[in-house]
């Protein structure tokens, strides 16, 4: 089963929630963090980066301990060399939900300090190539797909000399050559796009990207219109992302079902009736 962690900073506490593709709450954590005030000033007030750090590893840590052990988790982080490195590969392998693995995974979030610009090209192009892999070596059955969440564009340091130069040319060769190649038949890796609080100057860049993956709504121009998941105005990031993974998991999920083979002759398709009873 995969997951993906809706992460909400407050004013004085840090969320995280666990889902699964449905939609379906999987594990929650809380942990809080202290507002710093001056006793000379009453009107200063602050908080530290360090403290958001601290609290939202502390919130990951709860969550995944409401996980059950059978289910598999992993972590990933990027940049992970406070430049421009992404990997393809999670820094901790996926694995059973157990005890010992969940202590890998903490020893790794307490190590972990937040830093560098965003590769966004790179990290999509090997969320790709991860995919593409799984699928070959059978990892993966059914739908497959990229979900990108960010709160801004490429870095213009984060370019790859053997490929393109600058946050343009990489950005144009996700857009025009790397997106679409994920999309292609044969491969079929569609990408929604989710646009946080941060993500207004990247706007079309980021409507662009869901467009070329194959998510846009029918007829969306991304120079006009939203074509991705835009929450940069919602008031509550967390129940807007519970939202839009429900809306996503609702185009991704398929149903397999067996036809039985006839008594005698050829199977007429014309002849099968299908009865779809919703659930309560």
């Amino acid at each position: 089963m995969r997951a993906v962690a809706g992460i909400d900073f407050g004013t004085l506490s840090v969320r995280v929630t666990l889902f699964d593709a449905t939609g379906r709450r999987l594990g929650h954590g809380v942990a809080d963090y202290p507002l710093h005030r001056r006793e000379n000033d009453p009107d200063f007030a602050t908080q530290s980066h360090a403290d958001h750090m601290a609290a939202l590893t502390a919130a990951l840590k709860t969550a995944l301990a409401s996980l059950p052990e059978s289910d598999t988790v992993g972590i990933s982080f990027f940049s992970n060399n406070d430049e421009c490195g992404v990997y393809s590969t999670p820094t901790v392998d996926l694995a059973r939900n157990s005890p010992a693995h969940r202590t890998t995974i903490a020893s790794s979030l307490d190590a972990i300090q937040p830093g560098g610009p965003t590769p966004l090209v790179g990290a999509t192009i090997l969320a790709y190539k991860h995919m593409h892999d799984l699928a070959l070596d059978g990892g993966i059955s059914g739908n497959q797909y990229v979900v990108l969440i960010t709160d801004g564009a490429q870095t213009e340091m984060c370019d790859d000399l053997s490929r393109c130069l600058g946050a343009d040319a990489c950005t144009k060769l996700l857009l025009e050559q790397e997106v679409p190649k994920a999309r292609a038949p044969g491969v079929n890796i569609r990408t929604f796009v989710i646009g946080v609080p941060g993500s207004e100057p990247a706007h079309t860049f980021l409507s662009h990207i869901a467009s070329a993956g194959g998510t846009a709504p029918p007829g969306c121009n991304p120079d006009l219109s939203d074509c991705h998941f835009d929450m940069t105005k919602e008031p509550d990031l967390g129940a807007a992302l519970q939202r839009t993974l429900q809306r996503i998991a609702g185009q991704t999920l398929t149903c397999d079902l067996n036809v039985p083979k006839p008594k005698s002759g050829p199977l007429d398709l014309n002849l099968v009736n299908v009865v779809y009873t919703p659930s309560r």
